[in-house]
């Protein structure tokens, strides 16, 4: 992501790229179409196990699938030996739990000094390591700093959902949904204008200091 990119063909690309429709709007559709035919418990299944084979079959996520996989797994075991009289509680939980998750995950490479946005962009732009600004503190800063809006975001989702308890199922399926990949792609748009912005400032510094 050089400083010269256009940010909306940028947005353009992530949004509307084969990753982004199998690993975002996909599961939302798919989720919602089992729910209307078959009810949650089956909704809750399907997408789960999609997320499951999805995750490890996206290149673009790299290593990180495997962090996301193995959460999947173990929420979709929990949700298929639950009681049908628990399930909306389980979902609930599940949800919840998916907000946490993204938080934690977050979190644990930013301490690891590597911020997943950072991961994602330079997966789908190898020429940002090549890049001179690449090797400065401050590169690293910005994408810390752009880490830490998805942990705040999903921290605040976890938040809000325990608030929001106890929540009938319907409702709990509108949320599913509208808290999933709507969220997701609109993190996005954040992420891009931050970084775009952040390093047009450091840029204009590093050339005023010389």
């Amino acid at each position: 992501m050089s400083n010269n990119q256009n940010p909306l063909a940028i947005l353009k690309g992530l949004l509307l790229s084969r990753d982004a429709f199998l690993s975002m709007i996909l599961p939302a559709l798919l989720y919602l179409g089992v729910y209307h035919y078959a009810g949650l418990l089956y909704a809750v299944l399907v997408s789960g196990i999609y997320g499951i084979v999805i995750s490890l079959t996206l290149k673009s996520l790299g290593p990180i699938a495997l962090v996301f996989a193995l959460f999947g797994l173990i929420e979709l075991l929990i949700v298929t030996f639950t009681p049908a009289g628990w399930l909306v509680d389980v979902v609930f939980i599940q949800v919840l739990a998916g907000a946490v998750k993204s938080a934690l995950v977050f979190l644990i490479f930013s301490l690891l000094g590597k911020p997943i946005p950072r991961l994602f962009a330079e997966l789908g732009s190898p020429d940002l390591k090549e890049w001179e600004f690449s090797q400065t503190p401050r590169y690293q800063q910005i994408w810390q700093q752009a880490s830490a809006i998805w942990i705040v975001v999903y921290s605040l989702k976890a938040a809000l959902l325990w608030l929001a308890y106890p929540i009938e199922e319907a409702t709990l399926a509108t949320v599913k949904v509208v808290s999933g990949w709507p969220l997701h792609a609109g993190l996005l748009v954040v992420l891009v204008y931050f970084v775009q912005f952040q390093f047009g400032r450091a840029m204009q510094y590093q050339a005023q200091g010389q």
